[in-house]
């Protein structure tokens, strides 16, 4: 059997979620610390202290802009946008918050009269109209009251295994927009009254340093951690035969295959490479065993909440870390590409509600309640539907965003699409070519924000350079210090611009700006390893204007797999059918 040598492309569709907390969505993202030069901490038993440096402000123009260093400014569109400490704070084992309470010593007024920028609306990628910029809202800008009222807010409390941590904003700065003073708290301190937790008292999963250290640099409070390491009540690690760390679940025709390149193949792959305990479960089995429930929190049943209780049966009690779901999760009419026959997915997708603007009618607000999410396989406390109406993810739901588990998605449905994703796995992992060094990231002209009431005046430009660049040589953004790719001393990271080729925005809208789709082409065939896109997109497409589509993946020639990573719309939308991702992976 021959195989495509074209690529192993990895797509992310964007939707943007908006919190005022940190959004982990993976175990692996602990590691990502929050700290920055704006705020100081000192957290003992029961005691948040937080201690601010004078905040700049900035003129923009008829706004003006807070700057504290590496504290981002949130708010609702229309809403003053005000700079947020977000502080994680790992409740101690076998308690939980009863109240809080804030004191501050030092209140200063900052010198002059401010109209602060409003929040804006956020814009979606594939958006190609003039964007008009979000006015303030004068029901807040016209009052004396201060604004944002509060100088902190519980968020939520989230769970990491057997973690619980709460997820507190700090608000350092209070506005007040009728007579434009500002004013900031050189500092703030909270009193976390706890008691005895009515639950939380048994450990569900097993100990795991990995996990332990992990939490330690998330939390603000690592010390805390050393009141979950009573050995009393501690589960222990599974092992032999009970011990599957790798699962992956499928359906039993593609778990028969005798296919060269099948599932089997992969276990095997997993275990002799890692030394990973592997097995495979079919969704037939997940669906007829009893103890798998599919009852939904409205009194309805589905397979999705079946296998669900199924991952966190083997993650609690089996050691289970990895889960491939090996399935399509498109469900249309049979398809004659590449033996495609299902008419349901394999593993079907849980549709997650999200509201978000759309530009074209108005703008409007628009609710979706079926983003697809393997999240939901993925974060394995609660329900994703606290209010039992049926609908998951919505903000009343109080969603627990901490993962459990890495969950990833082959989104085949033939056994030629299984062999190919299978002999391009672990053919990229075997591989030790010189390319593995070679880098890339690729950013588009995003969009063009005007004036509400003089819409000739051009506001700002948005580039996907601007983000690129904190990957490329890292940054200390938003709270959060990254190191950047390029200094690992492992890759060797080349650009590819917009900005680069035409730094004008007024000219951007047609397919002749910037760079063009030949130069994304010779890079993907001259041999590179890691691909870092930020642009346009849609489901049969990447690169917005260049548009570079599944017709372009025919006939790429490059011979060495490369890994793609795309934020652009609706690239990764593994339901619907040969989505531009999906198609590069068969």
């Amino acid at each position: 059997m021959g195989y495509e040598l074209k690529k192993l492309f990895v797509s992310k569709s964007i939707f943007f979620l908006l919190f005022c907390f940190s959004l982990i969505l993976l175990p692996e993202l602990f590691a990502q610390q929050n700290r920055n030069v704006a705020c100081s901490l000192q957290i003992t038993a029961g005691t948040l202290k937080a201690n601010f440096m004078p905040p700049r402000v900035i003129n923009i123009g008829k706004y003006d802009r807070i700057a504290f260093p590496d504290l981002p400014n949130y708010g609702k569109p229309g809403e003053p946008a005000m700079p947020v400490k977000t502080v994680k704070y790992l409740i101690p084992f076998g308690r939980e918050i009863e109240s809080v309470n804030v004191v501050w010593e030092k209140k200063e007024k900052i010198k002059g009269s401010f109209v602060i920028e409003p929040a804006q609306r956020p814009i979606p990628l594939n958006y190609q109209g003039r964007i008009k910029s979000t006015l303030p809202d004068p029901l807040i800008y016209n009052s004396a009251q201060a604004f944002p009222g509060k100088l902190y807010s519980l968020v939520s409390i989230q769970q990491f295994k057997n973690y619980k941590i709460a997820i507190i904003n700090l608000y350092p700065v209070e506005y007040q927009p009728l007579f434009k003073n500002l004013y900031y708290y050189r500092n703030l301190e909270l009193q976390i009254n706890l008691k005895q937790a009515a639950s939380h008292t048994v450990k569900k999963y097993s100990s795991d340093l990995k996990d332990i250290k992990a939490v330690k640099k998330f939390v603000d409070n690592s010390d805390v951690c050393l009141t979950y390491a009573d050995p009393e009540g501690i589960k222990k690690l599974a092992n032999g035969q009970d011990d599957y760390e790798y699962v992956i679940i499928t359906s039993q025709e593609l778990a028969a295959s005798i296919q060269t390149y099948n599932f089997q193949a992969l276990a095997a792959h997993k275990a002799s490479k890692w030394g990973l305990t592997t097995l495979i479960k079919t969704t037939e089995s997940i669906y007829s065993n009893s103890e798998y429930s599919g009852l939904r929190p409205d009194g309805t049943e589905d397979n999705q909440t079946r296998i669900r209780n199924f991952i966190i049966d083997y993650a609690q009690n089996h050691n289970t870390k990895y889960v491939l779901l090996a399935g399509d999760g498109d469900a249309e009419e049979p398809a004659a590409q590449n033996g495609e026959t299902e008419i349901a997915p394999i593993i079907p997708h849980r549709g997650l509600s999200a509201s978000y603007w759309n530009w074209d009618d108005g703008p409007v607000m628009i609710t979706n309640n079926d983003i697809p999410a393997d999240l939901y396989y993925a974060c394995l406390d609660g329900t994703f539907d606290a209010d039992a109406d049926g609908i998951y993810g919505e903000v009343a739901d109080n969603v627990d965003f901490i993962a459990e588990v890495y969950v990833s998605r082959a989104p085949v449905d033939s056994e030629t699409e299984m062999s190919n994703f299978v002999y391009k796995t672990i053919t990229y992992e075997n591989s030790q070519a010189d390319y593995l060094t070679s880098a890339y990231t690729i950013g588009e002209w995003l969009d063009n924000e005007y004036d509400e009431q003089y819409p000739e005046i051009l506001i700002s430009t948005s580039w996907g350079k601007d983000f690129l660049e904190e990957i490329r040589l890292g940054t200390s953004a938003n709270g959060y210090t990254t190191a950047g790719i390029g200094s690992s001393g492992y890759f060797n990271v080349q650009t590819l611009y917009d900005y680069d080729y035409d730094s004008n925005p007024e000219h951007y809208g047609d397919y002749n700006q910037g760079w063009l789709k030949p130069d994304l082409l010779n890079i993907m065939n001259s041999g590179v390893h890691v691909l870092n896109h930020v642009g346009h997109g849609n489901a049969d497409s990447i690169c917005g204007y260049k548009q570079f589509t599944n017709f372009d993946a025919d006939n790429l020639t490059n011979t060495d797999y490369f890994l793609g990573y795309t934020q652009s719309c609706y690239s990764g939308a593994f339901d619907n059918k040969s989505a531009i991702s999906e198609y590069e992976d068969e």
